[in-house]
């Protein structure tokens, strides 16, 4: 986001939460100078992203800062903000692992068979997404799985 975005954010975060902005205000040796810092520092993340957490802190969705931690106020956007990004990585990625083992859906006259190798598939993809099983692990098996049952149609 830009500076101006940033300004813009900071303005309704405070409206949101204006014990933040009275606490910079009463502890910060150059209340400005630390709002533009702040500004700064929200660079890395979009206005949207910004937004989001301030919208789910305003409906008790996941906890604000508060007390002692209002000097981390930016931290705590940006930490939300990464973690946020770090769950819409995963789930990409576990729906590219899916994508790339070719397992959306049933294909040609195996559907008779899918039954027991997709109840197989999908045991294996919980534990993937639990960390138990290496994604290595996961396509070994499934291929195997796969196999057997193209094996078991022949």
């Amino acid at each position: 986001m830009t500076i101006e975005e940033a300004n813009s954010f900071l303005r309704e975060a405070f409206i949101a939460f204006p014990g933040v902005l009275q606490w910079v205000k009463d502890n910060s040796p150059d209340p400005k100078q630390t709002l533009q810092l702040w500004a700064k520092n929200l660079e890395r993340i979009s206005t949207a992203e910004a937004i989001s957490v301030l919208n789910r802190w305003n409906a008790n969705e996941i906890p604000p800062p508060s007390g002692y931690q209002r000097e981390l106020f930016i931290n705590h956007v940006i930490a939300v903000v990464q973690k946020d990004r770090s769950k819409n990585y995963a789930a990409r990625h576990r729906e590219e692992v899916f994508e790339q083992l070719n397992l959306k859906q049933p294909k040609g006259n195996y559907n008779a068979v899918c039954g027991p190798f997709m109840k197989d598939v999908l045991g294996l993809k919980a534990s993937y997404d639990l960390g138990q099983i290496s994604f290595e692990e996961l396509t070994k098996q499934v291929e195997e799985r796969k196999q057997q049952a193209m094996d078991s149609v022949k």
